[in-house]
């Protein structure tokens, strides 16, 4: 009885209207509205008998989103990619998307465990995930700039990121991208100092 269940809402999503997704660049892509309406509760409220506006999100990003929203699921490759899936964790957060904010979100924590695993398998080689993972942040950090600081900072994402900065502050100190960061957005700093620790001995003479 259940997989009939299932079998009507599947067919009643697809004969439900479709909408189109305009990007700002005018390209489109298109979903059914059934489908569309039951990732959120925002999205059951938003008018939907025009083109539905995507804002600044990129072609790849958009299409990822089409593919989670109809498998529950999307693929950016083996190792993955910070940035990607920051821009669709955006996305979800745009739209109130908690599913596949949680995803995307799971997904990121992967990409950056295989950055960290990949500097300590190689000690002797300068680390190179770190552009990677500011590039990230600054699309969070920008994407989120219209609103307070303080609800970009308490921004779930923009936290996971800024800790895993704090323990590779020594090889991204000196990233122009990361000096330029602070200097936008000097809260960035604040949080980061907030998120160290205190030295259990002295690491100065007597």
């Amino acid at each position: 009885m259940e997989q009939a269940g299932n079998n009507i809402v599947a067919r009643e999503m697809l004969l439900s209207n479709i909408v189109t997704l305009v990007l700002a660049d005018g390209k489109q892509f298109y979903i059914h509205e059934k489908l569309l309406r039951s990732l959120s509760n925002l999205l059951q409220q938003v008018p939907l008998n025009q083109d539905f506006s995507m804002g600044n999100f990129d072609e790849r990003t958009v299409g990822l989103f089409l593919q989670w929203a109809y498998a529950k699921d999307y693929h950016v490759g083996s190792r993955g990619d910070v940035l990607t899936h920051t821009k669709v964790y955006m996305l979800a957060n745009s739209f109130n998307i908690d599913a596949l904010k949680d995803t995307s979100f799971g997904k990121l924590r992967t990409a950056l465990k295989h950055i960290a695993e990949s500097r300590s398998q190689r000690a002797n080689v300068p680390f190179m995930g770190g552009e990677e993972v500011l590039s990230a942040l600054r699309y969070a950090v920008e994407h989120l700039s219209e609103a307070a600081n303080e609800l970009v900072v308490g921004n779930a994402l923009v936290l996971y990121l800024l800790r895993f900065l704090s323990w590779a502050l020594p090889s991204v100190r000196h990233s122009t991208t990361w000096n330029g960061l602070l200097l936008n957005y000097p809260f960035l700093g604040i949080e980061l100092l907030n998120m160290a620790r205190p030295a259990k001995v002295l690491q100065w003479g007597e």
